[in-house]
């Protein structure tokens, strides 16, 4: 039966065979600059959202044209 799993292998697998292996910690930090220009980019974002609530949100009579 090839789909049984052989337990044999598992129980006489042996740790010390394996290669020590030294995995280098990566933990990189945003520059200043990248920073800066989230912050930047996140403060027009709101200027453009509370001028499209103004637009939306005013009288019908500001946007009439006198003919």
């Amino acid at each position: 039966m090839a789909d049984k799993l052989d337990m044999g292998e598992i129980t006489s697998f042996d740790k010390a065979k394996l290669k020590k292996m030294e995995t280098p910690e990566k933990n990189t930090l945003q520059t200043k600059e990248i920073t800066e220009k989230e912050k930047r980019s996140e403060s027009s974002s709101f200027i453009r959202i509370a001028l499209l609530f103004s637009i939306a949100t005013a009288p019908e009579s500001i946007f009439k044209l006198d003919s």
